[in-house]
């Protein structure tokens, strides 16, 4: 219908993975709440969804060649024995999916409430919590051994990373990436979809600029987990002592668009998929370096991040225009995400106690 299709280009910008989601929750509550007006969608609709979803197997499209819930659960029932079902956080993202269909259509008086709000599945007993909920930071001793690998200090060659030599990683994002997470609590993502223009005078001093929207080739389209996630963080003494800004000015001046353009996206369009698998991956980076507790991984220098501003005496306002959070103060929400020259001169005595780096220096 036209009222779909306006609704997914107001999506557009966020990647097909995330538009067909947004696709298939619309079509699948249409099969469950039937053809009917904004008007007359009620919270049990809503819940008859929640209620399918939970018992809707997953990937049933490739299992069992349906695109239909309905038909998808009832497939399912006849089998022996039976798939499993979505699983709990798969139920919750196509109920926001949801939420925010029926709440574009509340912002447009096409309805007058939206009966998505407050509906949500009860966590099962025993679940897993989030794995943002228990990454740990790294330890101090921990990210002296990261830094200290021959990716940091020399390697035998690109192929050969985790053998010490006399090869430079400097021209490869293998080696600024954990560098500039270490320094700037950057999410994968905004660190992969960064442009060499991005990197700006603010303040008085060079400043990573973490926007939305620039000039990405081929119509790529650039994505920030949340409206906050727009900041502008200052870029660490450390970073320009070990070459981050002589790499911004090769780059520059080779006429490249984005900071790190032999980086590719996955199949899902995201670059933390391929970095993460580099990282994370059994047999790869952490792995090769003798470091292998359950709860690292990469997102674990955005944790460390948060723990070092803490011990380096940021304010915690400042702090949450950095890691590009929302702030808990109503009377601060809405001022200015970016920081003031003060903020910006204060983050300078931001430091990792006992970690140096000046081997890494250029």
């Amino acid at each position: 219908p036209e009222i779909v299709e306006r609704f997914l280009d107001t999506k557009a910008g966020n990647g097909a993975k995330n538009r067909s989601d947004y696709s298939n929750a619309i079509s699948w509550f249409a099969e469950i709440a039937g053809t009917k007006p904004f008007c007359q969608i009620e919270k049990i609709d809503v819940v008859n969804f929640m209620d399918a979803l939970q018992d809707m197997p997953s990937n049933a499209s490739k299992r069992l060649k349906t695109g239909s819930i309905l038909k998808a659960v009832e497939l399912n029932l006849t089998r022996e024995p039976k798939l499993p079902t979505l699983s709990h956080d798969t139920v919750v993202k196509y109920l926001t999916r949801l939420n925010g269909y029926l709440e574009w259509a509340e912002s447009r008086l096409m309805m007058e409430a939206n009966p998505a709000t407050g509906v949500k599945p009860p966590k099962p007993k025993g679940a897993k919590k989030h794995v943002s909920e228990y990454r740990d930071p790294y330890t101090t001793d921990e990210l002296k051994k990261v830094f200290s690998a021959p990716l940091f200090t020399g390697c035998q060659s690109a192929g050969l990373i985790h053998k010490a030599g006399g090869h430079s990683m400097r021209d490869h994002h293998y080696f600024w990436v954990p560098l500039i997470a270490l320094f700037t609590g950057a999410r994968l993502n905004e660190i992969g979809q960064m442009e060499a223009a991005e990197i700006i005078d603010f303040n008085g001093m060079p400043h990573f600029d973490i926007a939305e929207t620039g000039n990405i080739e081929d119509g790529e389209e650039k994505r920030l987990k949340t409206d906050n996630a727009k900041r502008r963080i200052p870029v660490h003494d450390e970073l320009i002592k070990i070459g981050f800004l002589d790499y911004v000015d090769t780059q520059q001046k080779a006429g490249q668009t984005r900071l790190f353009p032999e980086w590719s996206p996955g199949s899902d369009g995201y670059y933390s998929s391929t970095f993460s698998k580099f990282w994370n991956g059994k047999g790869r980076f952490l792995d090769r370096i003798g470091i292998k507790r359950r709860k690292l991984d990469f997102h674990s220098f955005r944790k460390s991040f948060q723990d070092a501003m803490d011990a380096s005496g940021i304010p915690e306002q400042t702090q949450t225009k950095l890691i590009g959070h929302a702030s808990d103060d109503v009377r601060t929400r809405y001022r200015t995400r970016f920081l003031q020259k003060e903020e910006s001169e204060q983050f300078l005595t931001f430091r990792y106690s006992e970690l140096d780096l000046s081997a890494l220096y250029k």
